[in-house]
């Protein structure tokens, strides 16, 4: 993830955040091709 790309996964991981039942979400690997994010659900 370079340049926009990057920002747009963090407001992405924001808006998870606030999804009802959630209660963290994590980045836990990014490429340049795909992220992959763990959700804890609460």
């Amino acid at each position: 993830m370079r340049g926009s790309g990057f920002g747009e996964l963090l407001d992405f991981r924001e808006r998870l955040m606030h999804l009802p039942g959630v209660a963290r979400v994590s980045i836990n690997a990014i490429d340049n091709e795909r992220a992959t994010l763990i959700v804890e659900l609460a």
